[in-house]
């Protein structure tokens, strides 16, 4: 297993700050890991898939994620991830580490899959898809960060994406040369902050209010699609 590929799938799939996801069920087969979560305060759920060659494990709870991302960093390149019982074992040449895991059950941040794919289908049905490259991406994310916005207004026409990212006493507006066919107005609190900081990549974003907006990353063998959900009006 390829270590950087299964860093990057935990690290986004962990997001961060009041998103953060602790504690992962990840689902082992021997062509994909797959994960379904949802954060504590209900606002952003993902579900991700990493394509490749893996034993097949089954579901596998992790306690700790950001834990367990600390053990997958100390090694090199190829990761040999093997599973007794509760423990599982990783390593690399003369590197070897152990990890208990947590049942799977006891796991309490999950999503039913056929939930999550109701409001996918939903969103990719009435919205419109639009890129965000990364230039613009690394923008928005500088804008929210500069002033700690609480607040941001997404809203599409045309030739252009505006953005007016809000606090108590400061905003910034701007309008990016993105190309989008139809129209949408949508609020979103400072979770889409957290997401947006731990993308790497060009993501794809569906938006039509008042259904959650869909963030899409899609790269080399990964595939993680979240949604957040937009502020009440």
């Amino acid at each position: 297993m390829s270590k950087q590929e299964l860093l990057n799938f935990l690290d986004i799939t962990r997001l961060s700050g009041e998103i953060e996801i602790k504690e992962i069920a990840l689902d082992i087969k021997k062509d994909s890991i797959s994960a379904l979560a949802v954060s504590s305060n209900r606002v952003v759920a993902l579900k991700g898939t990493l394509k490749g060659k893996f034993d097949d494990l089954g579901v596998i709870g992790i306690g700790d994620t950001q834990g367990f991302i600390d053990v997958v960093s100390l090694f090199k390149s190829e990761i040999d991830i093997t599973l007794n019982k509760n423990k599982l074992t990783l390593k690399e040449g003369t590197l070897k580490a152990n990890t208990t895991l947590k049942s799977s059950q006891y796991v309490n941040n999950g999503i039913p899959e056929d939930k999550f794919n109701q409001l996918y289908t939903k969103v990719t049905t009435e919205g419109k898809p639009f890129v965000l490259e990364i230039e613009n991406l690394k923008k928005i994310v500088d804008y929210l960060a500069t002033i700690k916005s609480t607040e941001i207004e997404f809203s599409g026409k045309k030739d252009a994406i505006s953005i007016n990212a809000k606090n108590v006493n400061d905003d910034i507006t701007d309008d990016l040369p993105i190309k989008f066919d139809g129209e949408f107005s949508i609020k979103l609190g400072k979770a889409i902050l957290e997401v947006l900081s731990v993308m790497n990549e060009k993501v794809t974003i569906t938006a039509k209010e008042p259904n959650p907006v869909l963030i899409n990353l899609k790269k080399d063998s990964m595939e993680i699609n979240l949604l957040v959900a937009p502020l009440k009006a």
